[in-house]
């Protein structure tokens, strides 16, 4: 006799193996949708974050002015080259229809 013949002979308690369900077809599309969204939103922040001032040693008195840095970072951020280049893909993630 095996240890796991043994094991099963012994019927000390119950096995409960999970019930684990495939996830609709409505969810997984909606996680592919939204992880291809958040590539994006990933690319922005690391523009942003390419600029040094908001990497270094900010001061007391230029903690005042940080929402207006922040607001011209991405002001810059957004003369630079587009970070989607099919915006027919970027409507589609977004679940917005195009008719025109």
């Amino acid at each position: 006799m095996t240890i796991g013949e043994e094991l099963f002979s012994l019927q000390v308690g119950q096995y409960n193996i999970p019930n684990i369900k495939q996830p609709s077809q409505k969810v997984v599309v909606e996680s592919q949708r939204i992880a291809s969204l958040r590539i994006y939103v990933l690319k922005a922040i690391r523009r942003m974050d390419s600029y040094r001032i908001l990497n270094s040693f900010i001061s007391i008195t230029s903690v005042k002015k940080m929402n207006e840095i922040v607001k011209m970072i991405g002001a810059l951020c957004n003369l630079r080259p587009q970070l989607i280049k099919d915006k027919l893909s970027f409507t589609d993630a977004l679940g917005i229809n195009q008719s025109n």
